[in-house]
Formats: C-alpha cells, structure tokens, sequence
C-alpha cells in the first residue's frame, strides 16, 4: 500500500482543526510529495540529488551574478527528517494492530537524508544559468474583495466556509476544516456542509 494510501487509512488526511488544537505538531507534520509514474514513487531531497539537481539552502537574494544562499539547509533537512520518522512510526504502529499485519510487506528502512551543505552562492554567469523559474508557491490575496471581516493579513475570517458576512462562503481553503480541504479528493465534504448552511439560511429567511 502506498504513503498516501496509508495516510487516508491512519485518519491523517481527514483531521480536523479541532483535532489539530489538541496536538500541536500536527500541523508541522511532514509533507509526503509524490509521484504517480511507475505505480508511485517517494519524490525526495536525495531523488532530487540524484537526478542531478543541486541542493542549496533558501535564496535570500543576489550580489551581482551571484545568488547567495541561506546556511540552514542541514537544520531544514533534520528537522524534516524528525518529522517524517514521526509519521512513519505513528502508519507502523497503525499496521501493528492489523489483523493482517503479517502479509503485510515489511516497511522499507528509514535513511536519512544526506546531503551536502550547499554553497553559500551561485555564480549564475559561470553556471550559464539563463532562465529561473520561481516556484515559491502562494499565498491567497483578496485585494478585489472589499467586505469587512478581513483578517489582519487580508485573508478572509470563516468558520468551515462560513463567514460572517450573510451571503459570503469560502470553499477550497488550506486547511477550511480539514486537512485535504483544498484538495480535489477533500473539497467534496466542506461543499456539502456550506451546501446546509446556506439551505438553512434560506429556511430561515423563508
């Protein structure tokens, strides 16, 4: 059974807010990125390594031709790897209270990933580096919305979608209830639910 298989069986990828409050390194843990090729793969810092790509530490900016790097890149990696291990024990504790625990392929040793510190700098003249793609992904950003109920950092205040603001839902949010709840496989849920509360409005106003 594959990561994410594991994931959705073990009630990780339905937990709720709630449930979060109660364990604060919920939120923290580890993200598991994915591949579908060849009937799935883990896509991780050493894959990356080994097909070539050069690890670094955060950009923090550029000098000229160079672009310098963060030195935390050891620290990120550990910290990731801790809560990885953290997650792995919680699915094998998991697969040993199954009944089928035995036909059950052994889980595969966790290596830890090792990568070496990477150059404080890139000299993007001496690399021919021509083209850089960002892909720092995003955050939400409602400057067109003028409603009141904005949050300090612009986002929009709701409880589950709900907003304070009759007639104004929000679906598709990180984290709107759950933790797939901005995913294709999690929206469903949230929709039914706003579905109600807008239904019960209407019965309300009826």
């Amino acid at each position: 059974m594959r990561a994410a298989a594991w994931l959705s069986e073990t009630g990780q990828l339905t937990r709720t807010l709630d449930e979060l409050s109660r364990d604060p390194r919920a939120q923290a843990q580890a993200a598991l990125p994915l591949d579908g090729r060849d009937g799935g793969r883990t896509v991780d810092l050493m894959t990356l390594a080994q097909a070539g790509v050069r690890i670094t530490g955060r950009l923090e900016g550029f000098a000229g031709d160079h672009a310098l790097c963060g030195v935390g890149l050891q620290a990120a990696i550990a910290d990731a790897d801790r809560r990885l291990r953290r997650l792995l024990d919680r699915i094998d504790a998991h697969i040993a209270q199954r009944a089928d625990r035995h036909a059950i392929p052994p889980a595969e040793p966790f290596v830890p990933v090792a990568i070496p510190s990477g150059a404080p700098s890139l000299d993007l003249a001496a690399e021919a580096v021509t083209t850089i793609i960002w892909a720092t992904g995003f955050r939400r950003h409602y400057p067109w919305l003028q409603v009141p109920g904005r949050a300090a950092d612009g986002d929009v205040e709701h409880v589950r979608g709900v907003t304070a603001l009759p007639g104004l839902y929000l679906l598709g949010q990180r984290w709107q209830h759950r933790m797939i709840s901005h995913q294709i496989g999690g929206v469903g849920e949230d929709a039914r639910y706003v579905a109600e509360c807008i239904a019960g409005r209407w019965a309300d106003a009826a």
